[in-house]
């Protein structure tokens, strides 16, 4: 089978390894395509792990951003394969060579994304209706309301989005996002190394709160916020992951913040990727709850899902599936987008609340992003049998609200 993923850069590579190891156990003989050449890919310890492993080979698909679904028929003809799962399909929507007669016989599964946040993209009535006489449906909506089996080359198409999924059963599945691997068992010299770090950092200040970032700083996902935050309430910033350049419009602000953490005592940051999950996790369970103040953001996080399954909760903007989740599964508190004064009193009071009190909503979400929830969501969709992955929504016993009057519809 030909496992797609045009960009394996950040995240999507994990998602490959594990989807992967999913088709091999069933038997398949699986090839990655993918952009091989791409900066953090190549040479990446888990590309390498990839290409190592039994009945899975990798290959070059080109760069992600110049690729066409006209190049799938020869990557199908030289795998051998039947069955083509899309990792990335929302870049195929519109895609003119995306067809079913371009792809006889193959059993497609497309994973989305993105694609369905429009759910959540509040826009007044007069200017829905105005778009609506000048435009039509935005194309994404028009892709997803349409139903696979209308306008779709996938026979089946999967979705990160529960609350997505619950309001479209029919056309629609929902497989648990990938946010880390599955434990490889005992602790790996590297977690070990940044456990001892962690530890003598927070001895330190003991009495201080600690604020956590964990993947690449960016600006969209608040890395600049969550400085000021730490230097405001006089906290230790534990940063585990990638340290770029600022992507923002004040890098000086951000440099200035850090060397100020840095002169309290207050900073430690890996500087370079973590490649095992334990690793992410010493620096969540540091935290008492951790604010993930992501600007402009409506869909799936896999931060916010490794601070659940660390059993932390979580702070995070009112908007987007990140506050549906919060808010609908008691894993946390939510403050208004944008309003840096509100974080601040949202993050005390989790403070002052301790993690105890959610642990067993923590521990009930995060079952139900288990490997098994996911390898059972991504079978069904590629065989067309099976029960799938069950929504938290059922396993809660929580309904989904309404669609806003607000949104695209």
């Amino acid at each position: 089978m030909l496992l797609l993923s045009p960009s394996l850069q950040g995240h999507r590579l994990i998602y490959c390894r594990v989807l992967a190891a999913i088709f091999a156990r069933a038997g398949r003989d699986v090839v990655v395509a993918g952009d091989l050449r791409a900066d953090g890919v190549a040479g990446h310890p888990l590309l390498t792990g990839l290409r190592e492993r039994s009945g899975v080979s990798v290959v070059d698909a080109g760069p992600a951003a110049a690729f066409s679904a006209a190049a799938l028929p020869a990557l199908l003809r030289d795998a051998g394969a039947e069955e083509l799962f899309c990792a990335d399909a929302d870049d195929l929507i519109g895609d003119p060579a995306f067809t079913r007669a371009a792809l006889p016989g193959v059993r497609t599964v497309g994973l989305y994304l993105r694609t369905t946040n429009y759910i959540y993209a509040a826009r007044p009535p007069w200017l829905r209706r105005l778009w609506r006489r000048r435009h039509g449906r935005p194309e994404e909506e028009a892709f997803h309301e349409g139903g696979p089996a209308a306008v779709s080359p996938v026979d089946a198409a999967l979705v990160l989005d529960e609350r997505f999924a619950a309001e479209h059963p029919l056309t629609h599945g929902w497989m648990p996002d990938i946010f880390r691997e599955p434990d490889g068992g005992g602790e790996r010299e590297e977690t070990q190394r940044w456990r001892a770090r962690v530890t003598e950092v927070l001895a330190r200040a003991p009495r201080r709160p600690v604020v956590v970032y964990v993947g690449t700083n960016q600006e969209r996902r608040g890395y600049d916020t969550l400085l000021r935050l730490a230097a405001e309430e006089d906290a230790v910033f534990l940063h585990c992951g990638r340290l770029e350049p600022h992507d923002g419009d004040r890098p000086e602000e951000v440099e200035r913040l850090r060397a100020l953490l840095l002169e309290r005592g207050a900073l430690l940051e890996t500087a370079g990727p973590y490649v095992h999950p334990e690793t992410a996790d010493v620096f969540l369970r540091a935290a008492t709850c951790v604010a993930l103040p992501y600007r402009q953001h409506l869909g799936s996080s896999g931060v916010m899902l490794q601070a659940v399954a660390a059993g932390r909760p979580v702070v995070v903007p009112d908007e987007g599936l990140m506050a549906f989740r919060t808010t609908s599964f008691g894993l946390g508190a939510t403050y208004p987008a944008g309003d840096e004064q509100a974080l601040r009193r949202t993050f005390r009071a989790l403070l002052a609340r301790r993690p105890e009190a959610y642990a067993a909503r923590l521990r009930a979400f995060a079952a139900c992003f288990a490997p098994a929830c996911v390898e059972a969501a991504v079978l069904a969709a590629l065989t067309g049998s099976g029960p799938g992955a069950e929504l938290p929504q059922h396993a809660f016993a929580v309904s989904s609200p309404a669609r806003e009057e607000t949104a695209w519809s």
